[in-house]
């Protein structure tokens, strides 16, 4: 059906939810590698009323809005799916995030509820510890699935932080409607189905975790298969999990593929007769080591792009795969402002958290990425015009650091820029005056650092400078110490 005769409203999107459980009521949905569990979808929907009712004997109904501070689970997506079902707005908070930046966001939000699943991450009263909402008792009869016809996918369903230029973090609010909207059209390039074993390794508490590796197998009807988060660690032993369960389908960042490249050791692997499929997203990927990756696993990458506010935008796909963002999705418009991308989608984010500004003139949303069309319909992004760096596929704010630097009287001066790196896409680069700090004052610095912002605001590498240059009005000059290195 063509993006132009759909419709997607909250009765279309309910039937869709109950057509999915109706129909694979008795096959297996999930795979819990962390738990060793096997989750059909007649359970999993069980025990989603479980949760639902332990959220309303803490005084979480419909309208309420919690917070998530929990490590990627089987329980954070039960949590995720009985807050659409309680018709809840969810905001997930990675744990690994700083103090700083955690206190920040939970005081800005003032959920009714916050939900962890460690002791560290109690902010205050109203937190509860996920085992006292999750429970594996089953209900003696199968719940009516009923239930689901009260979902109201207009309301706010997910807000997401990211960081912003400003170095304050910005809420991103979608609705339920805008995730399923975008998942369908992204998966008419794709196809997944009943058939599709994907693997979620992404941190659950980002969008990219939630969109791409539970809302988009959902309403594909494929399966989900639960491991840690991906890490350093992970790289060693990376495909024995996903060759034990049959996954055909990955979500990779540049930085999972350029680290299990170079730490993978078990070059014997054989994966030419699997017929995998592996999609990229969150940063762009370097040409050379997405040959490599192809060449050494016989995986084929398909590069994708979108934002937090806008999802899904463009994609590559088994019909048409290129060194580009790929083509654009069913309902995407895109144009350009100086060479500026200005995209236009249904699902546009509703807003941002306590603000009204949303980037949009006349419904298109300026990116602050550079780009162009090709003349075969395909988006090729060339440069960014935002002041971000995007270290791992994680958004970071220099101002943020530089303010923490700052404020903490650690320097008087100092320049934090990105710079592009073959496994982190950017690394983060601390310009500093000559002699003005020690060896281990630097190590104590990104100590500091770590402890308050969190590991993905680490400084990589630092660069004595014999003055910082500024221009006529005494701002710094970014630029000149840009092309200098």
């Amino acid at each position: 059906m063509s993006e132009e005769n759909k419709i997607i409203n909250s009765e279309t999107i309910n039937q869709i939810f109950y057509d999915i459980f109706k129909n694979n009521w008795n096959e297996y949905f999930i795979f819990d590698t962390i738990t060793q569990k096997k989750i059909k979808y007649s359970e999993f929907y069980n025990e989603i009323q479980l949760c639902i009712d332990k959220l309303t004997k803490n005084g979480i109904t419909e309208g309420s809005t919690i917070c998530l501070i929990l490590e990627n689970s089987y329980n954070f997506v039960k949590i995720i799916f009985s807050c659409i079902f309680s018709n809840l707005t969810v905001v997930p908070i990675d744990p690994q995030k700083g103090s700083e930046e955690i206190k920040e966001i939970i005081d800005s939000v003032n959920p009714q509820t916050i939900i962890f699943d460690n002791q560290k991450n109690i902010f205050s009263k109203n937190s509860i510890e996920i085992s006292k909402i999750v429970n594996d008792t089953q209900f003696s009869k199968p719940q009516k699935l009923e239930q689901i016809r009260n979902i109201d996918s207009d309301k706010d369903f997910l807000i997401t932080f990211t960081s912003g230029s400003t170095g304050k973090s910005k809420g991103v609010i979608h609705s339920l409607k805008n995730l399923i909207h975008c998942s369908l059209s992204f998966n008419e390039k794709f196809h997944f189905n009943s058939k599709n074993v994907f693997l979620h390794c992404l941190p659950m508490s980002y969008m990219a975790g939630i969109l791409n590796s539970i809302i988009l197998p959902f309403i594909s009807n494929s399966k989900i298969v639960i491991i840690p988060r991906f890490t350093v660690k992970t790289v060693l032993d990376f495909w024995s999990i996903p060759l034990k369960y049959s996954v055909n389908t990955f979500w990779f960042t540049p930085t999972m593929i350029g680290l299990i490249l170079k730490f993978d050791r078990k070059n014997k692997i054989d994966l030419s007769d699997k017929n995998l499929i592996g999609c990229v997203a969150t940063s762009s990927l370097n040409t050379s080591v997405k040959n490599d990756f192809e060449k050494k696993y016989d995986i084929e990458l398909f590069e994708s792009y979108g934002l937090s506010e806008l999802l899904f935008v463009s994609t590559n796909s088994p019909n048409n795969n290129s060194f580009t963002a790929g083509q654009l999705i069913s309902g995407t418009n895109v144009k350009f402002d100086n060479d500026e991308i200005l995209v236009k989608v249904p699902w546009m984010f509703k807003k941002y958290f306590n603000s009204e500004k949303n980037n949009l003139e006349n419904n298109y949303f300026s990116t602050g990425d550079l780009g162009k069309i090709s003349k075969d319909n395909l988006l090729i992004i060339t440069g960014r015009k935002k002041d971000l760096i995007i270290k791992g596929g994680i958004n970071i704010s220099p101002k943020k650091i530089e303010d923490f630097i700052l404020n903490k009287k650690f320097l008087k001066e100092c320049v934090i820029l990105g710079f592009p790196d073959p496994i982190l896409g950017e690394k983060i680069v601390c310009f500093i005056l000559k002699n003005s700090i020690d060896t281990d004052s630097k190590k104590e610095l990104n100590k500091k650092i770590v402890e308050h912002l969190g590991n993905d605001y680490h400084i990589d590498e630092f660069k004595e400078l014999i003055e910082i240059p500024k221009n006529i009005n005494g701002k710094i000059d970014k630029i000149q110490i840009r092309n200098f290195f």
